[in-house]
């Protein structure tokens, strides 16, 4: 078994990367002739010719080797003048696959040509490629940076370096250092991070696999080593839109022949070969790409989606740990800072999150239909025809067939039937910008089904939300440039396909893969935006959580609190007094005949089904029933606050509670319990289990609040967060040039929004550490504990 996860991934990656140096070596074809190619010489025979380490092909010239892209370059754009606005886009290759002329690179080059696309194919020894794309390659923002100083000038980029406006790699595996690079996980990942920038130009990786054939990753997904390779070595470098082309031929050609996008195969078993589907959706994510570079900002169309789970309890607009109306009016404000044309903004965050709820609501109801508001706001729609049109025959009958048997038949925010059915979307319109809310997935009782069945579809309402939106506007769609999932998290990226290497036949592709996603997620759960990373196209960008705080007590939890104290003292002062047993028999029955501290409490049942229904006011039980005892008012609370569930009684305890009818007797039978606690001895144990208890529950960090895009948190929030963090006393200030009095220092430029400043339980030179940015273990170097490294 191969290890999924980042961190798991870097521990086993020196097996990882000898397991796939010695298959590479099995499947990479070889040679007895000299490594290169043959060129026609005088009568016809072929001459061999000696490759170089690092050159540039095309299939118009074989048997010639380009010494760099510049020379190239000039040569393409005399052969192809109608080339002289396409994007450029570099590929990278595996050298020993171009000397060994396999077909797939002309396949891949053809492909590129009949999408526009000008194709740069660079090969590589597999361990270069960070040299060829540092010294071989540059664009226009690297030069622009360089001469306004921005970025220093790369003193090795090669005289023969062009411009690019996109990378594929065709090799997986780390920018630096290729199979040889992946002895550390993220070992050279600064390098790459580096090299990358400077670019500034999308970074795909786009592969046939090379260790798995295609029905395997049809059936089951790509997986096992080819993933490590293909998806989490290259992530680390910052590759985006990872697309496999193809893999090894299986030899089953009835397999092939059953699905749509592998039919008519002519490789034989073994062979690399190419998935037409899978080269288009390459091309088409390159020029979505590079055309979204080169418009215009205030004409780029962009879509905003926003979430509404669960359904029809007022969460529209809500992600987890984000603050949503506020977060988006900021997006909102710097989009229109940068030129985008958002329109006019509401002056209040909650009132764009109240208009497209608004919208959402009348596309639920299906009063948007033929409502002039609604469609003048933005209010999307899409007829019956026009969706099939978008989809395709197969698609629609695979969604039709798991809907009752029509696009019209789902009832999920479709009016009319037949030809004339429409699908309302919802949605309101700023500008060029569109805000939606993503339709729920609507499967009644079961929304997981959905998530984990292969053969469900989503419903077709929510089909036509993403092809509305990706279908340009004089089709009747929206044209959007780019979407914006917004926060964590959506549905999309979790629907019916291969769980990783997506084919033409998964919806997150179908329903995303034309369209640039950028997907804004908190940066605590990297495992399920990399679903959405990998499996929906997301380009992640990832938003800090809320500052943590310690969770305190309160409502019953702090009422318990305060009855065990009660109860503390009161067994304090008995023992003083030498009393000791259980108590009164009129105390046994469940009551005392006078008053009690329980007053003070916050807790109680009610009676019912056998459970607690309010919190009861022990201050106006009448005076027949008289004042529970402080054991008994601790034993309600508990149940109040449902704590025995975390802390159960002692088994006994609970029998005597049923044997005196239950909680749904209420009181009297919770005093039963109470008094047989006492008499057994059993009081005082749980009392001090229930302590601890409270006390971890106390101290427990949590989430405070909800954060905002762009804005850093309060100054209270993070000395809040930083004193929770540290509190411990556990640093060690002896040795370390610090003093005894530096363990309490003052926060500089943090102060008090009264201007006060207050000591914070740790040394300054942590201060500094952790306002500089440095990596938590770094940062927790300084403290006394053996476990973790000293600095240096």
């Amino acid at each position: 078994p191969v290890p999924t996860s980042p961190i798991l991934t870097a521990l086993f990656a020196p097996l990882l990367a000898l397991r796939a140096l010695l298959l590479f070596a099995q499947i990479l074809p070889s040679s007895d002739s000299p490594e290169g190619s043959w060129a026609t010489g005088a009568g016809g025979k072929r001459a061999p010719v000696e490759a170089p380490q690092r050159g540039l092909v095309h299939p118009d010239r074989p048997g010639y080797y380009f010494s760099n892209p510049k020379e190239y370059l000039g040569w393409y754009r005399a052969q192809h003048p109608e080339a002289a606005d396409w994007p450029v886009v570099s590929v990278l290759l595996y050298r020993k696959h171009v000397v060994s002329e396999l077909p797939y690179i002309p396949e891949l080059v053809r492909h590129m040509e009949g999408q526009s696309l000008l194709p740069l194919p660079l090969f590589i020894t597999g361990v270069d490629g960070h040299i060829a794309v540092r010294d071989s390659l540059t664009s226009q923002w690297e030069t622009d940076q360089v001469l306004k100083g921005e970025i220093p000038r790369n003193p090795t980029l090669s005289p023969g370096a062009v411009n690019v406006d996109a990378v594929v790699s065709t090799i997986g595996f780390p920018l630096v250092g290729g199979p040889a690079g992946s002895m550390e996980g993220a070992r050279q990942a600064e390098l790459a991070k580096e090299i990358l920038l400077a670019k500034n130009v999308p970074y795909f990786v786009a592969a046939p696999l090379l260790i798995q054939d295609i029905k395997s990753w049809f059936e089951q997904g790509i997986g096992g080593l080819q993933s490590v390779v293909l998806y989490a070595l290259p992530e680390l470098d910052g590759a985006i839109d990872t697309i496999p082309l193809g893999g090894l031929c299986c030899g089953d050609k009835a397999f092939c022949n059953k699905n749509r996008d592998l039919k008519d195969c002519t490789r034989e078993a073994g062979e690399i070969r190419l998935v037409p589907e899978r080269l288009l959706r390459l091309t088409s994510r390159i020029q979505k790409w590079t055309t979204l570079r080169k418009k215009e900002a205030k004409d780029r169309k962009v879509a905003v989606v926003l979430y509404g789970y669960p359904p029809g309890i007022g969460a529209t607009g809500t992600a987890a740990l984000l603050n949503v109306p506020r977060s988006l009016h900021t997006l909102l404000t710097r989009m229109k800072e940068a030129g985008y044309d958002v329109g006019e903004i509401p002056e209040s965050p909650e009132d764009i999150v109240e208009t497209v709820r608004v919208a959402d609501e009348k596309s639920d109801s299906g009063r948007g239909y033929r409502d002039e508001e609604y469609k003048d706001k933005g209010g999307g729609s899409v007829t019956l025809d026009r969706l099939e049109d978008w989809m395709g025959k197969d698609d629609s009958k695979r969604v039709s067939k798991n809907w009752g048997g029509g696009l019209d038949r789902s009832g999920i925010r479709t009016v009319g039937s037949g030809s004339k059915a429409e699908f309302l979307l919802g949605g309101c319109r700023f500008g060029n910008v569109w805000v939606g809310v993503q339709p729920p997935l609507g499967v009644p009782g079961d929304p997981m089904r959905l998530l984990f069945e292969r053969d469900m579809t989503p419903h077709p309402q929510y089909a036509a939300f993403y092809k509305w939106l990706e279908n340009e506007e004089a089709g009747g769609g929206f044209g959007a440039d780019a979407v914006v999932h917004f926060g964590m998290h959506g549905t999309e990226e979790w629907l019916p396909g291969t769980p990783l290497g997506n084919t033409g036949e998964c919806w997150p592709d179908l329903l995303t893969g034309g369209l640039p996603n950028v997907y804004v997620y908190a940066a605590n759960n990297p495992s399920e935006s990399l679903l959405a990373k990998r499996r929906g196209y997301g380009t992640l960008v990832s938003h800090n959580v809320p500052p943590y705080s310690r969770a305190g007590l309160y409502k019953e939890l702090q009422a318990m609190r305060g009855l065990l104290a009660d109860y503390a003292e009161q067994e304090g002062r008995r023992r003083q007094r030498g009393e000791t047993g259980a108590p009164s028999e009129e105390k046994a029955d469940g009551f005392a005949s006078t008053g009690s501290a329980a007053s003070t409490t916050g807790g109680g049942i009610g009676a019912g089904a056998g459970g607690v229904t309010r919190a009861a006011d022990f201050s106006q039980l009448d005076a027949e029933e008289g004042a529970p005892t402080t054991e008994g008012a601790l034993l309600q609370t508990l149940f109040a606050a449902g704590l025995e569930a975390d802390c159960p009684p002692p088994a006994s305890a609970m029998e005597a509670l049923q044997a005196a009818g239950g909680l749904d007797i209420g009181e009297k039978a919770v005093e039963a319990m109470a008094a047989h606690m006492v008499k057994e001895g059993l009081l005082d144990p749980y009392c001090e289990e229930l302590k601890m208890y409270l006390a971890e529950l106390e101290t427990r960090l949590f989430s405070e609040g909800l954060h905002t895009l762009g804005s850093p948190p309060s100054t209270e929030a993070l000395r809040a967060y930083l004193v929770a963090f540290f509190e411990d006393g556990s640093w060690e200030t002896e040795g370390r040039g610090e003093t005894g009095a530096d363990a309490e220092v003052v926060m500089e430029g943090l102060e008090d929004d009264d201007g006060q400043r207050r000591p914070m339980p740790f040394p300054d030179s942590v201060l500094d550490m952790i306002l500089e940015g440095k990596k938590e273990a770094d940062v927790l170097s300084f403290r006394n504990d053996p476990a973790i490294p000293a600095t240096g």
